[in-house]
């Protein structure tokens, strides 16, 4: 499988030091959402398919609540 990505944002996370949220597209088009920690070595922290509810039609800015 391929995934095509897009560094979305950087984030702070403590355990971790720093984290990034890496928009992607798999092979069928469908688009995910990869936080990727950063410390000694490199963690997939969580990985999900983001819905319209929570974000814009991008789906790359989250709704404000």
């Amino acid at each position: 499988m391929t995934i095509h990505a897009v560094l979305s944002s950087t984030l702070y996370n403590k355990k971790l030091n720093s984290a990034c949220l890496i928009f992607g597209l798999d092979v069928n088009g469908g688009i995910l959402h990869v936080v990727v920690g950063i410390g000694e070595y490199v963690h997939i922290v969580t990985e999900y398919r983001p819905d319209d509810s929570t974000f814009m039609p991008d789906m790359k800015t989250r709704r404000e609540k």
